[in-house]
């Protein structure tokens, strides 16, 4: 695609803005370990819980309206792939250098969602029509909406399941989306996308300089730059900033 459309680069850079919002909060609570009651608090809100599923899955959505511009899906999804398994890699040696068990690795994360996801779609989209995708797409977001609602234990011996469907007490991942309903919503993306941008143009022409928007178009062109490196540079600047403050 030569000329990109913009409301959906704004759009995806919401979404990495409020990732990175919430990472900050994190870090905050439980590696520096602010003295503000009201962090630890902002875990337990159920309204948190509810705005970071959207937030992932209306990136997800993004991303598969996205896959239908893309000139090879299955390209796209082996290398997120590539990406993924290394993160998995590096969180794991991590957890070796820290020697305190399983604290950082990600072992089924949002990009590896993402990966599976769009890997998935690459190989329907050679057997399958738009309305094939918007009827699985429903079904597979069904079936992990039902058990992100009920929240079954994973069976013992079968905690692998967890990357299939969000399960209790299954395989532990520091950042951890499943399968499901993930690639529901990236396959429901797929049939909207052609739907909405059949002419691959933007439907909200940007008027004047549009200077408010341009950090998030930004971060949203380059959201996986910034999913992968935003927590070492929030890490060191907040370490940074606590030094200094220690020292003053």
């Amino acid at each position: 695609m030569e000329k990109r459309i913009w409301e959906l680069d704004f759009l995806r850079g919401v979404c990495v803005a409020a990732m990175i919002f919430d990472h900050v909060v994190y870090d905050l609570t439980y590696v520096f370990h602010v003295p503000f009651s009201v962090l630890p608090a902002y875990f337990d809100w159920e309204v948190r819980t509810l705005i970071r599923i959207g937030v992932v899955l209306s990136f997800v959505l993004l991303c598969g309206i996205s896959c239908s511009f893309s000139r090879s899906n299955l390209v796209r999804g082996l290398k997120l792939a590539g990406v993924a398994l290394l993160l998995t890699f590096v969180t794991k040696i991590l957890d070796l250098v820290q020697g305190d068990g399983d604290r950082f690795i990600i072992v089924f994360g949002v990009l590896h969602m993402l990966a599976v996801s769009i890997l998935i779609y690459a190989l329907l989209e050679k057997v399958a029509s738009g309305k094939a995708f918007l009827f699985i797409g429903i079904v597979l977001a069904a079936i992990g909406v039902y058990f992100n609602m009920v929240l079954y234990y994973a069976p013992q011996g079968l905690e692998a399941l967890s990357i299939l469907v969000p399960l209790r007490g299954g395989v532990y991942s520091a950042d951890y989306f499943s399968l499901l309903p993930g690639a529901g919503f990236l396959l429901i993306g797929a049939f909207l996308g052609p739907l909405i941008y059949g002419e691959k143009k933007s439907r909200f022409p940007l008027k004047g300089e549009a200077r408010l928007t341009r950090p998030f178009m930004f971060a949203g062109r380059h959201a996986l730059i910034f999913y992968l490196g935003h927590q070492p540079l929030v890490l060191g600047v907040l370490s940074l900033i606590f030094l200094i403050l220690r020292a003053l």
